[in-house]
């Protein structure tokens, strides 16, 4: 849930590609995806995973889409005038980690902006362990 309402991910849209819907308080809902971006979304399950970080009151909304290219990605909108602007992405280094399955903004020096985003890869795996959590700075520009 954000200042902007409830998140709600949803990963069969458009081909399996992926969205998520944002409901504010008496508007209709927002739908936010990448068709704009790029075309290389297919099957990706955007919005498997939500995160809302805020970055000196500016909202950010993080989300996963752990089967792009199958690999996984990261993508973090920002709120710019009303609008949710593509910001930064990451991608995940492993085939079939699920790099994005799981995210949490983290506000490490307790200042009221998400200082990181921690990014789950439950599939990921070694010769002697498995799982991994990326964690990343949060873009400040």
């Amino acid at each position: 849930s954000s200042q902007d309402g409830p998140v709600l991910g949803a990963v069969g849209s458009f081909s399996w590609s992926g969205g998520a819907f944002l409901y504010p308080p008496k508007m209709s809902p927002t739908f936010i995806n990448m068709s704009q971006e790029n075309g290389d979304m297919r099957d990706s399950y955007l919005g498997y995973s939500t995160e809302l970080a805020l970055w000196k009151g500016v909202q950010n909304l993080v989300l996963g889409a752990p089967r792009h290219q199958h690999t996984g990605k990261v993508v973090l909108f920002t709120q710019v005038s009303r609008q949710w602007r593509l910001k930064a992405e990451v991608t995940g280094t492993q085939i079939g980690s699920y790099f994005g399955a799981s995210l949490c903004s983290v506000d490490v020096d307790r200042d009221g902006s998400s200082d990181l985003v921690l990014i789950g890869a439950p599939h990921y795996y070694e010769q002697t362990r498995g799982g991994r959590v990326s964690v990343c700075p949060l873009p400040k520009g």
